[in-house]
């Protein structure tokens, strides 16, 4: 009796499984065909953004060893602040050793567009040399 009690409720999951799961494909399909739902692939873009990029300064040379996103240039400082200190932190519980340099900077890079809207960086591709252009001030 207690076999066919134990089939009865795995055959009664198993069926709502299966309704729970194609309600949802029916209401991705119709999302989809309102064109409310991007189900493409989300490759990385090139794009143009603020970042905080963190070097190693090694034998006089710079080699890039972090970064972070950055909206627009003030929460670049702000992101810059907290990196400093998570590495000044880092450097004092022995998990970090070197010299780091600090920068923001618009740079050239790979982006990742998430779901909810956000983004990320993926790349670092380098900087945006065109913000560094001498702009004519009678324009």
């Amino acid at each position: 009796m207690e076999k066919y009690l134990i089939t009865f409720l795995f055959l009664i999951l198993l069926t709502l499984g299966f309704k729970a799961s194609a309600d949802t494909q029916e209401a991705l399909d119709v999302a989809k065909e309102k064109g409310l739902v991007d189900l493409t692939p989300s490759e990385p873009e090139i794009g143009i953004v603020f970042a905080v990029c963190i070097f190693e300064n090694a034998d006089g040379t710079k080699k890039l060893v972090d970064h972070r996103e950055a909206i627009n240039m003030s929460h670049c400082l702000k992101e810059k602040r907290k990196a400093e200190a998570k590495y000044k932190q880092m450097k004092i519980d022995g998990l970090a050793v070197g010299n780091f340099v600090f920068a923001c900077d618009k740079v050239k890079a790979e982006i990742e567009v998430l779901e909810n809207g956000d983004w990320r960086i993926v790349k670092i591709l380098g900087k945006h040399h065109e913000a560094y252009k001498k702009k004519k001030t009678y324009e």
